[in-house]
């Protein structure tokens, strides 16, 4: 080769690696809500329902998590008219009358039956690459019950989205034991499959089964739900226990100072169970939002992983920005809407005393920046609206949002 060839492969190169780099996609944001109940187990619709009002109210992903089920195999749900009947003929008559439907029906010694439909099924029906991703996943439902006369059950609830094969619940010596069971488990999957597979513990506040000692012990994972959308779960605590947010702070710090284990992340779910009436779990309550290239599974739990997500039950994130120096978060205000920003987080303490969980700094604007001091353990946003949650799970319950904590320096 001449040497006066160079500099037209050196532009030739650089040109072709502009190109590569303007044709790869930006991130961006996608909506999504990985805990959803079906008549696969305890919920009260048909799955193409369930996915369909998700889909059609621009939702981008959805994880399926029935209890100790995946949404494979055959199996026949009877129809009923009695009240109470959790499968309705005005079920079975939208999914017929909707386009392409995929849906059996049969009469078995005079009983209606509608088969419900399988994970593969739905998918060639709702997933369109780019617009909407159907994610498998399962509810892995353990209970340990605490010895003693006065003993009582703590219901240890953990979703796997993305799994290819079914987990079965744990039993084990003690909450921590069978959490870590059950995550191991997942853990084990995600070495045997080449598709990305998370777990998150649910609920956390639901019964009282799992406390913040619980959550900082949890070896191999690093998600847990900070809001549910079931009236049930008892995000906010009461006198006797603490809220999901303390928790989550009370964990970290032990995580980080003693354990030497990763920041837990909070995830925002809706945990629906009802969408034919009843207002216990319906839809829409609470979701997160993941900064990814590409509406994929792998894209998805890449930025989840690296906590590029937000969690919401209503408000809207715009940008979020970690440098070397401050911490930025850049909301979305409604009009008439005021919004209080939070920097939540523990600063380091000198000798033997335990770090507590604080606000670092408070301020009401769409747009807030932190300055880290440099004793600063980690640092997190929660943002509060000034409006009120579309569908309350708690009276007065308003419309929340909240960032991922990370440790300045790392």
């Amino acid at each position: 080769m001449k040497l006066k060839s160079l500099p037209i492969l050196a532009t030739l190169l650089l040109l072709g690696l502009g190109q590569a780099l303007e044709s790869q996609p930006k991130p961006r944001w996608w909506k999504g809500n990985t805990h959803t109940h079906t008549l696969w187990s305890d919920g009260n619709a048909l799955p193409d329902l369930a996915v369909a009002w998700y889909k059609d109210r621009g939702y981008h992903f959805l994880a399926l998590t029935d209890h100790n089920i995946l949404q494979d195999g055959e199996t026949w749900f009877p129809v009923a008219t009695a009240g109470g009947a959790r499968l309705q003929p005005e079920q079975v008559e939208m999914v017929l009358k909707a386009k392409d439907p995929i849906l059996e029906t049969r009469t078995r010694e005079g009983q209606p039956e509608a088969r419900l439909n399988r994970h593969d099924e739905l998918v060639q029906r709702f997933s369109q690459p780019g617009e909407f991703l159907l994610i498998p996943g399962e509810e892995i439902t353990s209970n340990w019950r605490s010895p003693g006369p006065e003993g009582r059950g703590h219901p240890v609830h953990i979703n796997a989205i993305g799994l290819e094969e079914f987990i079965p619940p744990a039993r084990g010596s003690s909450v921590v034991d069978v959490l870590n069971q059950v995550f191991d488990g997942i853990a084990a999957q995600q070495e045997d499959q080449e598709s990305p597979v998370l777990g998150h513990l649910n609920h956390p506040n639901f019964g009282w089964g799992v406390n913040w000692e619980d959550m900082a012990q949890i070896r191999k994972g690093v998600f847990f739900e900070v809001y549910n959308g079931h009236t049930g779960t008892a995000d906010a605590g009461n006198a006797l226990h603490l809220s999901t947010d303390e928790m989550w702070d009370r964990a970290n710090i032990r995580r980080l100072t003693e354990l030497k284990l990763p920041l837990l992340l909070g995830v925002s779910t809706d945990d629906t169970h009802h969408y034919h009436g009843g207002k216990v779990a319906g839809p829409g309550r609470g979701w997160i939002v993941v900064r990814a290239e590409t509406l994929t599974m792998k894209a998805l739990a890449k930025a989840m992983r690296a906590g590029d997500f937000y969690s919401t039950s209503g408000v809207e994130i715009s940008d979020i920005s970690v440098s070397a120096s401050s911490y930025q978060v850049q909301a979305k205000a409604r009009p008439g809407e005021t919004l209080t920003i939070e920097f939540l987080g523990a600063r380091k303490s000198q000798g033997e005393q335990v770090p507590q969980p604080q606000v670092l700094a408070t301020s009401q604007a769409e747009q807030a920046t932190y300055e880290f001091q440099g004793d600063e353990l980690f640092v997190r946003t929660r943002i509060t609206s000034s409006l009120a949650h579309s569908a309350p799970k708690v009276k007065g319950e308003l419309q929340r949002a909240w960032t991922q904590p990370i440790q300045p320096g790392k």
